[in-house]
């Protein structure tokens, strides 16, 4: 049972690797940040060096607390997409993209300030990348959203 159940899973994987869409890879960046939140605040207890003597304590805390809870929402909205309450799921997505593209985009405002233009600052454009790309992906949900109302 456990082999075919595996077996199942690694074929799901790999019909998502061979797609073209963005799920799997949306899912990667944001377990990724979310882990990153959480080891700000948890583990490492400190800022990061591109943030420190830009961000406060309480926006460091507020920032950390962001990242873990925007993939969380994304991924509640995901789960309960294919039942009756798909509505409030798009909702949560698109609530949950937002929210981690206004975080990343205080982590750029944040080592943009630290590292200006011309100075380096490749987090700042690797956050303004996340940024967008949560922009669109709470575009693309608000469209599905009005698409089947």
């Amino acid at each position: 049972m456990a082999r075919r159940y595996g077996r199942r899973l690694l074929e799901r994987f790999f019909a998502a690797v061979d797609g073209e869409g963005v799920e799997l890879y949306q899912w990667l960046f944001y377990l990724i940040i979310a882990f990153d939140g959480a080891q700000n605040l948890f583990i490492a207890h400190a800022q990061p060096l591109t943030l420190r003597g830009s961000m406060g304590i309480v926006p460091f805390q507020w920032w950390c607390a962001l990242e873990m809870a925007a993939p969380l929402l994304c991924l509640v909205g995901r789960v309960l997409q294919d039942t009756k309450w798909w509505q409030s799921a798009n909702r949560l997505q698109i609530t949950g993209d937002l929210t981690l593209a206004g975080s990343e985009l205080s982590y750029v405002v944040a080592t943009f300030q630290i590292e200006p233009v011309g100075r380096g600052g490749h987090g700042g454009y690797l956050g303004l990348a996340f940024t967008l790309s949560a922009g669109l992906l709470a575009v693309r949900d608000y469209r599905r959203l009005r698409e089947r109302k």
